[in-house]
């Protein structure tokens, strides 16, 4: 017969297990705040590294912004400037040369003839199909010596306006006014008159006979 007798007291006692209960709940205690923070750093550092992307791309956005406003700046402007360019453009293209319609008349005035003024009007319209256009009347004013006078300046009409050189130019020529020369010397025959002369309309956009 055996007998055991256990000599070691309760409180002297330890379990056979590695780890206690208490130094799980040790572990525990550290370790699980431990990996909450990691995990919280984990999510700043996503955070931060997310707000500096958002950041950048907000910078660069801001600065395509400014650009685009500054490229819009700038075709306004240029847009701006080809308007006024076509505007003068427009108005050189429809001018009248005088002086070179001046000269061309000068050819064709009878001996009998006597220019003292001449007077150049001008208008723009809007015309449906040509746009807007210039028109331009000269006013002719002279005398005229000789008993066929009254005969003289019907030839001078027509001639002005038949002429091959003007005909590209003028759209009508009328005498407007034609009476006896009451100036100190005139003769019983002279007389004087007024002619006018219509233009053709002359195109902003495409001056009119050329």
């Amino acid at each position: 017969m055996k007998s055991q007798v256990n000599l070691i007291r309760s409180s002297e006692q330890r379990s056979a297990s590695m780890v206690s209960l208490k130094s799980l709940a040790l572990i525990f205690s550290i370790v699980i705040p431990l990996v909450i923070l990691l995990l919280i750093a984990w999510a700043w550092m996503g955070y931060t590294e997310r707000r500096s992307a958002l950041q950048l791309v907000e910078g660069q956005w801001e600065e395509a912004e400014r650009r685009v406003e500054e490229a819009q700046a700038v075709s306004r402007n240029l847009r701006e400037v080809e308007r006024y360019h076509t505007e003068v453009d427009g108005w050189n293209r429809s001018r009248l040369v005088l002086h070179e319609w001046l000269a061309g008349l000068q050819q064709i005035i009878p001996e009998e003839m006597q220019l003292r003024t001449l007077q150049a009007r001008q208008r723009a319209e809007f015309v449906e199909d040509a746009g807007a256009s210039r028109f331009f009347t000269v006013t002719l004013t002279g005398r005229c010596v000789g008993p066929d006078a009254e005969n003289t300046v019907e030839v001078f009409r027509e001639t002005l306006e038949s002429e091959s050189a003007f005909d590209s130019l003028i759209e009508r020529v009328a005498v407007t006014g034609f009476q006896e020369d009451q100036s100190d010397g005139a003769a019983e025959h002279d007389r004087v008159f007024q002619i006018d002369v219509t233009f053709k309309a002359r195109s902003f956009i495409e001056t009119a006979g050329e």
